[in-house]
């Protein structure tokens, strides 16, 4: 915090005496401290030598020049204090290091409505408190030149995009059918297209993150992937938002999308072997992180509905003619978790595959707190179809969640009667009294759901708030 008093001192002419010294006490009294010759200059002090130690006082933050008619003909004209000034400061001004110290202030115009600036300062920006309509906010700009809290800042430097790097893939198609989605509000025929466009572009795109048939991987190879896949999954993202926030279908959309994604993977897979199957996995990473960010955006969103649709939705295998539920985008990340985790500096982790995924944050949206809430629920709504969907999504990132903070506070809310109502659609739960039907008949064992030699668990919905206690709150 900067506590250092700032100290401003004033030239001007006697002709405008009276508003000048308002204009003083009014900055004394924003705590500003200024030196003024009718308050600092004594008897039998000299008064130029005042005026030339006030002005190059290396102490004084900011000189204001008091610009009326009197003081451009004066200054202009190197008479009087004023002439004398404007020696000083006519020099200090040509100093490149000292422009900012002077603040022309204007106080009159002349008879062609021209500020009355002195010759030597003509070109610089100026303060007017020459009327009152507009000295209120001519004053807070001032006050902030001399406070240095400017209204309008320079934003801080960010780092240069990661797609500008990426020689070897062409996201241009992408970004111009997003751009091109934004601008077709209410074209049915051409959204429709553009929609299918962009879902094929990206499951393109995706397999060229895959490994070739006999290609070798290394822990490196496959890591580089992982990361560089990362500009694909952000686009994703954005794809996601402009369907959300212009309601294109977003239900279908995203289905179509997964169920694209998912197809692409098993062609791209097929008659491979084992082993090579499993150093394809890095097409699967894309496809679980993706799918979590997109329940994470949707829940920022509070999409509940669609949410429902997405996770109820029965998804088709084309290559063999089978549909299957949102669980098979959970994946095992086998060379991920047993080739690469032993060789990283925490060989111990518990996860690598979450730890990526957590600090693969894409603010404000994608954020740690938002993905994992999503994998959490992803888990917590599965049991609610365990019966249908044969098993359920394991939260991989949980055991970030530090003391169930982030599943506590989603799911304590249900206390009131009215957050309860809004979330009862991610459910499909025509009312309250159905949801606490459901969660007697449940009976979920959330101690079976952790990673091998993890004490700790995701907490199922009732170890977070009992059944009666919901909805008990108006």
């Amino acid at each position: 915090m900067d506590i250092k008093t700032k100290k401003v001192f004033i030239s001007y002419s006697w002709t405008s005496e009276d508003k000048v010294l308002e204009l003083a006490q009014r900055l004394m009294s924003d705590g500003v401290e200024i030196v003024l010759d009718k308050w600092d200059l004594q008897p039998g002090q000299d008064k130029y030598i005042f005026m030339e130690t006030s002005v190059s006082d290396p102490k004084i933050d900011k000189v204001l020049l008091i610009c009326d008619k009197a003081y451009q003909e004066k200054a202009n004209q190197r008479k009087g204090g004023v002439g004398n000034e404007t020696l000083i400061i006519s020099s200090k001004i040509y100093q490149s290091t000292e422009q900012t110290k002077f603040i022309p202030i204007i106080f009159e115009f002349d008879e062609d409505n021209q500020p009355c600036l002195p010759n030597y300062i003509q070109s610089r920006i100026y303060i007017n408190l020459s009327n009152d309509e507009i000295f209120e906010k001519e004053y807070e700009k001032l006050l902030r030149d001399i406070y240095e809290k400017p209204e309008h800042r320079k934003p801080a430097l960010g780092k240069k995009p990661e797609w500008l790097d990426q020689e070897e893939k062409d996201f241009f198609p992408i970004r111009n059918l997003l751009k091109q989605l934004k601008q077709n509000e209410n074209k049915t025929s051409k959204l429709s297209i553009l929609n299918r466009q962009i879902i094929e572009i990206i499951s393109n795109t995706l397999l060229s993150f895959g490994f070739k048939e006999n290609e070798d991987i290394t822990p490196y190879t496959y890591m580089q992937k992982i990361e560089e896949q990362k500009i694909l999954r952000d686009l994703l993202f954005d794809y996601i938002e402009v369907l959300i926030e212009n309601n294109f279908e977003v239900e279908e959309n995203i289905t179509n999308l997964f169920e694209n994604l998912y197809y692409s993977l098993k062609k791209n897979l097929a008659g491979r072997s084992a082993y090579q199957t499993n150093t394809n996995e890095t097409l699967e990473f894309f496809i679980w992180e993706s799918f979590i960010g997109t329940i994470a955006i949707l829940l920022y969103y509070k999409k509940y509905n669609i949410i429902y649709q997405i996770i109820s939705h029965s998804y088709y295998d084309e290559s063999n003619n089978q549909f299957y539920f949102y669980t098979e985008f959970r994946f095992y990340l086998n060379y991920l978790e047993r080739s690469i985790k032993p060789t990283t500096e925490i060989p111990n982790r518990y996860s690598l595959s979450a730890d990526i995924i957590v600090s693969r944050e894409k603010k404000p949206i994608i954020t740690k707190e938002n993905i994992i809430l999503a994998d959490i629920l992803l888990w917590q709504l599965s049991c609610f179809s365990e019966v249908i969907l044969h098993y359920t999504w394991f939260p991989t990132t949980y055991i970030y969640d530090n003391y169930s903070k982030i599943n506590r506070t989603f799911w304590g809310k249900i206390k009131s009667k009215k957050h309860c109502e809004n979330i009862l659609p991610i459910l499909n739960f025509v009312d309250i009294e159905e949801l606490k039907i459901s969660l007697k008949k449940l009976e979920v064992n959330s101690r079976e759901i952790r990673h091998q030699n993890c004490f700790e668990h995701p907490l199922w919905i009732t170890e977070i708030i009992s059944i009666d206690e919901i909805a008990s709150i108006n």
